[in-house]
């Protein structure tokens, strides 16, 4: 039964290895799109910056699920927008969208 679970293992390394050493040994470089180059980021203080020395700025991404288009199942979305569910998805995604997007401090930090 172990010799199995071995040979298995073993298996499934040797196929992981034949399915990423292409990806490993590709010289592409990423690319927002194609044909934008990109300059390297580093750190300096506690701002990322490009090769030019101006910070750069992360944006992240949000995939809400259902818990979420009313407010985590309160009524807050939907007691905005008149009950309509379609209108309270909306007023989230554009809520969410502004937080991640907007440089500003927010909550009472100074950040």
């Amino acid at each position: 039964m172990i010799k199995k679970k071995v040979r298995l293992a073993v298996k499934l390394l040797l196929l992981m290895a034949l399915i990423m050493s292409p990806l490993l040994l590709s010289s592409n470089k990423a690319e927002a799109w194609d044909g934008m180059p990109m300059s390297k980021l580093h750190v300096s203080g506690n701002q990322l910056v490009n090769s030019s020395g101006q910070p750069v700025l992360l944006s992240g991404w949000h995939q809400p699920s259902g818990s979420y288009w009313t407010y985590q199942s309160s009524n807050y979305y939907l007691n905005q927008n008149g009950g309509n569910r379609h209108a309270a998805i909306l007023a989230y995604l554009k809520d969410i969208t502004d937080t991640f997007t907007s440089t500003t401090a927010k909550y009472g930090n100074n950040h």
